[in-house]
């Protein structure tokens, strides 16, 4: 009886040990991958799963991304090269919004760790915005006072994306002074330098007053 019982216990230890190992494999990314931050700027939980479309058209039969994502929670995955259907998941697991992506690496060869982005709430726009005019003249500190209900410096919006689909900030900015979304606005600059900032928005804010929710923005902003 004993034997028999501890025969069974190694096998049930074993099917264990192959599920986990199933599980790593299943998720393993062999060669060079794409880093993605998934974001979440809604105010429910939702999940967001990659399946990877094959050549022949069909979905492959496990995910390469299955994570949920909390409210205001940020996480960072990494994504071989291929093409890919991105699935957003409500908390009940209704389908809340899907569309294909290509993740292309600019060298096929080696990892790209140069973000994209994808806001898993859908309903925001990210806006590069050029700051440096918060730093000509008066103190960074005087400046905000005054502009922030002056408008007397103009904020230059550089690009615009949709967040609702994966989006890459240029290294053209990230390799400047580059204030992402939860960062600190520095004090000040070096002589010379360019500074840029990424901001979020909802997607029915009106033109005419995109710029006056960038400086509410700001000053939260100011150390």
């Amino acid at each position: 009886m004993n034997k028999f019982f501890k025969v069974g216990c190694l096998l049930i230890l074993f099917l264990a040990l192959l599920g986990i190992a199933g599980v790593f494999l299943a998720n393993r990314h062999d060669g060079p991958t794409q880093s993605i931050a998934f974001l979440n700027t809604s105010d429910v939980t939702r999940s967001v799963t990659f399946e990877k479309i094959e050549k022949t058209g069909k979905l492959a039969a496990t995910y390469t991304i299955n994570r949920d994502i909390k409210p205001n929670q940020e996480i960072i995955e990494k994504v071989p090269a291929g093409n890919y259907k991105i699935s957003i998941w409500n908390q009940d697991k209704s389908l809340f919004k899907s569309t294909d992506f290509k993740v292309i690496l600019d060298d096929p060869k080696v990892s790209s760790y140069q973000l994209y982005r994808l806001d898993i709430a859908t309903d925001k726009i990210y806006v590069i915005v050029n700051l440096n005019a918060l730093y000509e003249g008066n103190s960074l500190a005087n400046h905000m006072a005054s502009a922030a209900g002056t408008k007397q410096e103009r904020l230059k919006i550089e690009m615009l994306f949709d967040g609702g689909r994966p989006f890459q900030v240029p290294e053209t900015y990230t390799s400047r002074t580059f204030i992402d979304i939860n960062d600190d606005l520095p004090s000040e600059i070096k002589f010379g330098e360019m500074v840029y900032g990424l901001f979020e928005f909802s997607k029915t804010i009106s033109k005419d007053k995109v710029e006056a929710a960038i400086y509410a923005k700001l000053l939260k902003k100011v150390k």
